[in-house]
């Protein structure tokens, strides 16, 4: 009667019918008379014996089952095919949020542990996921090839927690994989998983220190990344902390990697991106810039070089310059050619081949590699692949139609406006280029392009959403266009953009017109959203966290506002002032509900924006033909290639707009007007511009200092009533205005000794801008030979997500590299403060606002302390003309709490390192790892002269400092 005395006798039956000694066969006759446990043992025969036909793993579990042990040897390699599984449990949608399992002795680590020495039967953990809200460890078998399906639906009543809690938030979980596997002799293997963001190694012996974080593949099915890892004698844990919506894939394989020319000979050398030949003209610019993504597996420093290139109808530019790869770095490569031959009418180029030579930095190893290259022939007319630099100088790749001869910039020798397209989730840049295209009745072929001007479409693999690196990349292949194509007809105008997107696009358009309105004089969204963070369910912030009851409101507002500058909604103001908008979508789309675009409208009109809405009966998300076979469709039909052609010849200034900003550093010029810094940073500010009949008036808000640029406002002004002086614009380009500290307004030059102490759009966060241009990633080299080796692999874990998430370019350095040129023309991340990297040391500031001691870390009048404390700190370096990212802490396991927060989220939200809902600094404690966001100790902006604001910034329990900072007082003396 009583169901614990019946649990008792069922686990007294298995220990008897497995002979497995138990306390629990010797404690049972204390409880139960012997006959009565007799008979339990016939009830309990029968149900064990049931059980054990559908669910083999409960015999497992009862004679304690463990996992296989998989074996990696000196050659030869394999795939993880037993895991033991723990979940599933709740998770948040963000890239940080806290991991149950942390809870356990150990941690994470001591609770795979524990399960590999102890089998299935260990702790149980609680989850409100599944029926009476406990889980326990269960095996798993992949598929031979390592494929393992993560399925809980047999736990999980999915339909009944959608319904009752609603929406699809819920549907994302987490869970603790672990395989294990033995080296019977010292081996140097090649290990990559698939369908994870990050693993570890954990020897068994607990003594010894974790391998890893180590990057693995968010996409599954995809090895861009691996990890190449010296193993000695003995046993190791693999650790994954899985991430998946409702079912998820993930795949681990191993190699064993030789000798140096055997591992280099593993060595993967392909072209990425590679330019189209243009029939008669050669490559647009007169070079041809190549991407080739090298994967080095071995765990050497690796460089490399051109050889040769046959036959020669090309030649190696004299500017490429290939940076050595690091070990297990898989790298995006920049080769520079020129045709060796100025390209006759009706040419193409002839496939020709590059030999790479691949050594090892010590020079003894040596391997030649043939790539080989056939670039597409185009003719113009047609759509054509561009490679150019981008602002973080990866190569990357647009597709572009020329304007046609007869367009009215062509024949009037004028610049050409540019439509650039921003295409939606998985559209290539071909595919979006050539969705502009329409066939005239009595015509046999598509006509492509724009009629009066360049069609530009921009891709770039990642998750950004158009938002960060993903509009940066648009603006600034909008810039290289103009500069290739300046001196020659038809050249393109960068601050003449026609602007237009669908789906991902559409919000990507509305982006890049309320951020660019001095470049975007027209605006086509179509079918876009307004803000990720309410769009669906990939992106909700603050829901279904493990840890939601440890997340402080006051912290909840300093983390949205770091990605508050992509809600366009907020900056609806921005489009008012001339420029014509054109919002489109069909009444049956499914997939961007109308609502969005109605909403946008109606804001936009309240605003005093020119603004019309086209909600067209009866179609969907996207569609070839509006109203008649071929007409264009989706984003090139009548209606829209008539509004193209209208903006093609500009409009006129207005007398009057408004020019808002969340944040400095994102929103650029409207007018020639442009806002440099906040009283508040990161709060809304505005300045709102109206002209009279004698001169144009500015009232301001949150506004600290502006800027006016070129031809405009040459004649007298008055900003909130006082006439400024407008005589230092003379000669000058550019003029900046600074409220003085009476609350009046006056001239200011901003010169080298202003730029190293005040910040403004160049040195603006929030952390994600140190990524959005060319950058070098640093590892101290000085810590202890254990702290040394960790330091140099969590670059190489920063690097490789860079790659994998958005074909980034991360270049690795050792501190003991001279500083030289690269310190001063490139943003640096350091791995390792002070105490343990030379660059730091000369680079940070002597006097900074954030300071790591050996027992805590100061930020301001703030002072943590304790052990496992972690640091990511925006700083000013060169001057303040460049950007530093400190990643620091009071110990090792500090500085790998911290770069943990790198770790990607899960399809569709795979982003680049470091780039989602990360303020200007941070400051972690030990509990991160299980509480998430709510582990935070501290977490802010900071202010205009880099000093600690207590209005812009949370912390925890702030304690007095040793040594109070009262720097954070100068700004607003001087205010």
């Amino acid at each position: 009667a009583n169901p614990n005395h019946y649990t008792v006798a069922c686990v007294h039956l298995w220990c008897s019918l497995l002979r497995c000694a138990s306390k629990h066969c010797t404690e049972l006759h204390s409880h139960l008379s012997e006959k009565m446990i007799q008979r339990l043992r016939q009830v309990a025969l029968l149900m064990v014996l049931g059980l054990l036909s559908t669910r083999p793993f409960l015999c497992q579990c009862g004679k304690k089952a463990k996992i296989a042990l998989h074996s990696i040897k000196a050659k030869g390699g394999g795939a993880i095919t037993s895991w033991g599984f723990l979940g599933p449990f709740p998770i948040g949608k963000g890239e940080v949020d806290g991991d149950p399992t942390e809870e356990a002795p150990g941690g994470a680590r001591g609770c795979a542990r524990s399960f590999v020495q102890s089998g299935t039967k260990t702790f149980v953990f609680k989850s409100e996921l599944v029926k009476r809200g406990a889980v326990n460890w269960k095996l798993l078998s992949a598929q031979t090839n390592g494929q393992l399906d993560l399925v809980v639906d047999d736990v999980v009543d999915w339909q009944s927690i959608v319904n009752g809690v609603g929406g699809h938030e819920v549907l994302e979980w987490q869970g603790l994989l672990v395989a294990q596997v033995k080296v019977d002799a010292a081996v140097t293997t090649r290990i990559t998983c698939s369908g994870v963001g990050a693993f570890h190694i954990d020897p068994f012996d607990e003594f010894r220190p974790t391998i890893g974080p180590l990057a693995g593949n968010p996409y599954f099915g995809q090895e861009q990344v691996g990890a190449t890892v010296r193993l000695n004698k003995g046993r190791y844990i693999i650790r994954v902390r899985s991430r998946v919506k409702h079912r998820g894939q993930i795949q681990c394989r191993y190699e064993a990697i030789g000798r140096d020319k055997d591992s280099l000979l593993r060595a993967t050398l392909r072209s990425k991106f590679v330019p189209d030949w243009i029939r008669g003209n050669g490559p647009l610019g007169g070079r041809i810039l190549i991407g080739c993504e090298f994967r080095n597996p071995t765990s050497k420093w690796i460089i490399l070089s051109v050889a040769s290139v046959t036959p020669a109808v090309v030649k190696l530019d004299t500017t490429t310059r290939i940076p050595r790869v690091a070990p297990s770095q898989t790298a995006l490569l920049t080769v520079t050619l020129t045709p060796t031959t100025s390209p006759s009418e009706g040419d193409c180029i002839e496939p020709f081949s590059m030999r790479f030579s691949m050594a090892t930095e010590d020079g003894a190893t040596v391997v030649a590699r043939d790539v080989d290259f056939d670039l597409r022939c185009r003719s113009r007319g047609q759509s054509i692949l561009v490679t150019f630099e981008d602002a973080d100088g990866s190569v990357q790749q647009v597709a572009l139609v020329h304007p046609p001869k007869f367009a009215t910039c062509q024949l009037q020798g004028s610049l050409c406006p540019v439509l650039l397209t921003l295409h939606g989730t998985s559209i290539s840049a071909s595919d979006s280029a050539d969705a502009f295209k329409m066939m005239k009745p009595g015509d046999t072929d598509y006509t492509f392009g724009f009629s009066e001007g360049w069609l530009l479409a921009p891709s770039r693999h990642g998750a950004h959403n158009w938002e960060g690196v993903g509009r940066r990349h648009a603006l600034e292949a909008t810039l290289w266009l103009a500069e290739v194509t300046a001196g020659s007809g038809g050249a393109a105008n960068a601050n003449q953009l026609i602007v237009a997107g669908h789906s991902m696009g559409g919000h990507g358009a509305w982006l890049f017109g309320v951020l660019e309105p001095g470049r975007t004089h027209c605006l086509n969204p179509n079918a876009g959203w307004l803000r990720k963070e309410q769009y669906g369910d990939s992106n909700t912030l603050f829901t279904h966290d493990l840890r939601l009851d440890t997340i402080d409101s006051r912290l909840k507002y300093i983390l949205e506002a770091s990605v508050a500058e992509n809600m366009v909604d907020m900056s609806v103001a921005n489009l008012d002032g001339g420029m014509q908008v054109l919002a489109r979508v069909g009444s049956a789309d499914k997939s961007v509900h109308p609502w969005y675009t109605r909403r946008m409208v109606r804001m936009a009109l309240a605003s005093g924006v020119n603004a019309t809405l086209t909600e067209l009966a009866n179609k969907e998300h996207w569609w070839w033909d509006t109203k008649s076979p071929n007409d264009g469709g989706a984003v090139n039909d009548a209606q829209l290639r008539r509004f193209f052609r209208n903006c093609a010849h500009g409009t006129p200034r207005p007398r009057k707009f408004r020019l808002v900003t969340v944040n400095p550093a994102a929103t650029g010029a409207k007018f020639g007007l442009r806002v440099e810094q906040q009283i508040v940073p990161y709060q809304k500010a505005s300045i709102q511009a109206k002209r009279d009949a004698h001169r144009w008036h500015l009232v301001t808000q949150n506004v600290r200092r502006f800027s006016v640029q070129g031809d405009e406002f040459s004649e007298s002004f008055d900003v909130d009533g006082q006439v400024v002086d407008i005589s230092a614009r003379i000669g000058a380009a550019t003029q900046c205005y600074c409220r003085v500290y009476y609350g009046g307004w006056g001239p200011c030059e901003i010169g080298p000794q202003m730029a190293r102490r005040e910040r403004g759009p160049h040195n603006y966060g929030p952390l994600r801008q140190v990524f959005e241009s060319q950058y070098v990633i640093v590892f101290g080299t000085q810590a202890p030979s254990d702290d040394a080796n960790r330091l140099a692999t969590l670059a190489l874990f920063i690097a490789n997500l860079v790659h994998a998430t958005g074909d980034g370019v991360a270049r690795i350095l050792p501190d003991t590299t001279p500083l030289g040129e690269t310190a001063s023309s490139h943003n640096v991340v350091f791995v390792g403060g002070a105490k343990w990297n030379r660059w730091a040391r000369k680079l940070l500031p002597t006097e900074p606002s954030i300071r790591v001691l050996q027992t805590g870390v100061v930020v301001g009048n703030c002072s943590f302390s304790g052990p496992g404390i972690g640091v990511a700190a925006l700083v000013p370096i060169t001057n303040g003309e460049r950007l530093g990212l400190l990643l620091d802490g009071v110990d090792i396991d500090g500085v790998i709490d911290i770069v943990g927060l790198a770790t990607p989220t899960i399809p569709p939200m795979v982003r680049q390192p470091f780039t989602n809902t990360l303020p200007d600094y941070l400051v972690t404690s030990a509990s991160i790892r299980s509480n998430g966001v709510g582990g935070l100790l501290a977490a802010g902006y900071w202010g205009n002269a880099w000093e600690f604001r207590q209005d812009t910034a949370y912390t925890v329990s702030c304690l007095a400092s040793p040594t109070n900072d009262n720097r954070s007082n100068d700004a607003r003396t001087e205010l």
